[in-house]
Protein backbone atom coordinates (compact mmCIF):
# COMPACT_ATOMS: atom_id res chain seq x y z
CA UNK A 1 0.00 0.00 0.00
CA UNK A 2 1.22 3.33 -0.68
CA UNK A 3 2.47 5.83 1.78
CA UNK A 4 3.62 9.24 2.21
CA UNK A 5 5.51 9.78 5.13
CA UNK A 6 8.71 9.79 3.21
CA UNK A 7 7.95 13.18 2.02
CA UNK A 8 7.36 14.69 5.73
CA UNK A 9 11.78 15.35 5.53
CA UNK A 10 10.93 17.36 2.16
CA UNK A 11 7.82 19.37 3.00
CA UNK A 12 9.45 20.29 6.89
CA UNK A 13 12.59 21.28 4.60
CA UNK A 14 11.03 23.16 2.07
CA UNK A 15 8.28 24.77 4.00
CA UNK A 16 10.64 25.86 7.05
CA UNK A 17 8.54 24.09 9.48
CA UNK A 18 6.85 21.41 10.70
CA UNK A 19 3.69 19.28 9.15
CA UNK A 20 0.93 19.36 10.78
CA UNK A 21 -0.15 16.36 12.91
CA UNK A 22 -3.44 15.93 13.21
CA UNK A 23 -5.42 12.95 14.45
CA UNK A 24 -8.42 12.37 11.46
CA UNK A 25 -11.56 12.98 14.35
CA UNK A 26 -9.93 16.32 15.51
CA UNK A 27 -9.79 17.77 12.11
CA UNK A 28 -13.11 19.72 12.73
CA UNK A 29 -11.48 21.15 16.03
CA UNK A 30 -8.45 21.94 14.79
CA UNK A 31 -10.00 23.63 11.49
CA UNK A 32 -12.41 25.77 14.55
CA UNK A 33 -15.79 23.80 13.87
CA UNK A 34 -17.75 23.00 16.40
CA UNK A 35 -21.33 22.60 16.27
CA UNK A 36 -22.55 22.05 19.21
CA UNK A 37 -20.48 25.51 19.62
CA UNK A 38 -22.44 27.57 17.44
CA UNK A 39 -25.56 25.85 18.59
CA UNK A 40 -25.30 27.14 21.59
CA UNK A 41 -23.79 31.01 20.57
CA UNK A 42 -27.10 31.10 18.46
CA UNK A 43 -25.82 30.73 15.05
CA UNK A 44 -28.12 30.71 12.01
CA UNK A 45 -29.54 26.95 11.91
CA UNK A 46 -28.59 27.15 7.88
CA UNK A 47 -24.87 28.35 8.84
CA UNK A 48 -24.29 25.65 11.14
CA UNK A 49 -25.94 23.31 8.40
CA UNK A 50 -23.21 24.25 5.63
CA UNK A 51 -20.48 23.91 8.13
CA UNK A 52 -21.74 20.69 8.47
CA UNK A 53 -21.71 19.25 4.95
CA UNK A 54 -18.18 21.12 4.00
CA UNK A 55 -16.87 18.55 6.85
CA UNK A 56 -18.92 15.63 6.31
CA UNK A 57 -17.65 16.25 2.32
CA UNK A 58 -13.90 16.84 4.09
CA UNK A 59 -14.25 13.76 6.10
CA UNK A 60 -14.84 11.84 3.09
CA UNK A 61 -12.53 12.92 1.03
CA UNK A 62 -9.98 12.19 3.49
CA UNK A 63 -11.34 8.11 3.26
CA UNK A 64 -8.82 8.27 0.41
CA UNK A 65 -5.96 6.88 2.08
CA UNK A 66 -3.50 9.21 0.69
CA UNK A 67 -5.64 12.04 0.64
CA UNK A 68 -6.15 11.51 4.22
CA UNK A 69 -2.55 10.83 4.91
CA UNK A 70 -1.76 14.21 3.73
CA UNK A 71 -4.50 16.36 5.41
CA UNK A 72 -3.57 14.92 8.26
CA UNK A 73 0.52 14.32 8.36
CA UNK A 74 1.90 16.55 5.63
CA UNK A 75 -0.24 19.66 4.95
CA UNK A 76 2.34 22.29 6.06
CA UNK A 77 1.67 24.69 9.34
CA UNK A 78 3.16 27.57 6.85
CA UNK A 79 2.47 27.89 3.06
CA UNK A 80 5.06 27.70 1.24
CA UNK A 81 6.48 27.48 -2.70
CA UNK A 82 7.40 24.42 -4.70
CA UNK A 83 7.33 23.73 -8.53
CA UNK A 84 6.31 27.43 -9.00
CA UNK A 85 3.01 27.27 -6.73
CA UNK A 86 1.99 28.01 -3.33
CA UNK A 87 1.32 24.77 -1.29
CA UNK A 88 -1.85 25.52 0.99
CA UNK A 89 -2.23 25.25 4.93
CA UNK A 90 -5.09 23.41 6.26
CA UNK A 91 -6.63 26.51 7.02
CA UNK A 92 -5.99 27.34 3.16
CA UNK A 93 -7.67 24.30 2.06
CA UNK A 94 -10.82 25.00 4.20
CA UNK A 95 -10.80 28.74 3.19
CA UNK A 96 -11.00 27.46 -0.58
CA UNK A 97 -13.36 24.93 -0.21
CA UNK A 98 -15.56 26.35 1.98
CA UNK A 99 -18.55 28.75 1.31
CA UNK A 100 -19.47 30.12 -2.68
CA UNK A 101 -18.46 31.88 -4.69
CA UNK A 102 -14.85 30.76 -5.90
CA UNK A 103 -13.98 27.92 -8.34
CA UNK A 104 -12.42 25.79 -5.47
CA UNK A 105 -15.59 26.10 -3.78
CA UNK A 106 -17.85 24.77 -7.00
CA UNK A 107 -15.08 22.15 -7.54
CA UNK A 108 -15.04 21.16 -3.68
CA UNK A 109 -18.76 19.12 -3.96
CA UNK A 110 -17.50 17.14 -6.85
CA UNK A 111 -14.52 15.52 -4.57
CA UNK A 112 -12.23 18.02 -5.57
CA UNK A 113 -9.79 19.79 -2.52
CA UNK A 114 -7.67 22.32 -3.88
CA UNK A 115 -4.13 21.49 -2.17
CA UNK A 116 -2.40 24.10 -3.77
CA UNK A 117 -2.31 27.43 -6.36
CA UNK A 118 -0.58 29.29 -8.52
CA UNK A 119 -2.00 33.01 -6.88
CA UNK A 120 -3.98 33.62 -9.66
CA UNK A 121 -6.96 31.48 -9.38
CA UNK A 122 -5.54 28.49 -10.50
CA UNK A 123 -5.62 25.33 -8.89
CA UNK A 124 -3.91 22.02 -7.93
CA UNK A 125 -6.38 19.80 -6.62
CA UNK A 126 -6.58 15.79 -5.35
CA UNK A 127 -9.96 14.40 -6.49
CA UNK A 128 -10.87 12.16 -3.52
CA UNK A 129 -12.75 9.51 -5.88
CA UNK A 130 -10.46 8.80 -8.60
CA UNK A 131 -6.94 9.64 -6.48
CA UNK A 132 -6.10 11.48 -9.74
CA UNK A 133 -4.19 14.89 -9.40
CA UNK A 134 -6.10 17.47 -11.50
CA UNK A 135 -4.75 21.26 -12.59
CA UNK A 136 -8.22 23.54 -11.86
CA UNK A 137 -7.81 26.65 -14.18
CA UNK A 138 -9.85 29.31 -13.08
CA UNK A 139 -11.56 29.97 -15.90
CA UNK A 140 -12.90 26.06 -16.49
CA UNK A 141 -14.73 25.04 -13.74
CA UNK A 142 -17.47 24.50 -15.57
CA UNK A 143 -16.19 22.29 -17.68
CA UNK A 144 -14.24 20.42 -14.63
CA UNK A 145 -17.46 19.57 -13.31
CA UNK A 146 -18.42 18.03 -16.66
CA UNK A 147 -15.52 16.00 -16.84
CA UNK A 148 -13.35 17.87 -19.15
CA UNK A 149 -10.08 18.02 -16.91
CA UNK A 150 -6.24 18.37 -17.42
CA UNK A 151 -4.87 15.42 -15.24
CA UNK A 152 -1.14 15.95 -13.75
CA UNK A 153 -1.62 12.73 -12.57
CA UNK A 154 -2.94 9.41 -11.63
CA UNK A 155 -0.41 8.57 -8.32
CA UNK A 156 -0.90 11.30 -5.75
CA UNK A 157 2.48 9.95 -4.37
CA UNK A 158 4.61 10.44 -7.46
CA UNK A 159 3.08 13.60 -7.94
CA UNK A 160 3.69 15.23 -4.86
CA UNK A 161 7.47 14.18 -4.87
CA UNK A 162 8.12 15.52 -8.48
CA UNK A 163 6.04 18.93 -7.00
CA UNK A 164 8.32 18.75 -3.75
CA UNK A 165 11.56 18.51 -5.69
CA UNK A 166 10.49 21.14 -8.27
CA UNK A 167 10.27 19.03 -11.35
CA UNK A 168 6.94 20.48 -12.44
CA UNK A 169 8.07 24.18 -12.59
CA UNK A 170 7.68 24.16 -16.36
CA UNK A 171 5.17 22.35 -16.77
CA UNK A 172 2.51 24.30 -14.37
CA UNK A 173 3.99 27.23 -16.13
CA UNK A 174 2.41 26.14 -19.53
CA UNK A 175 -1.22 26.08 -17.80
CA UNK A 176 -1.58 28.87 -16.66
Amino acid sequence: MANLSHLKAVIEEKSGGPTLQCDPEAVRIYLGFDAAAMRRAGFDPSTIEMHEQFYERLELAAQHPLIGEYLTTLTPTESYEASGIWIATLHQIRDAGFGEGTPDAALFPHGYIAVAGDGGGNSICFHSPSGRVIFAHHEHTADIIAGDIEVLSQDIERFLDDLLRDRLTQRLDELD
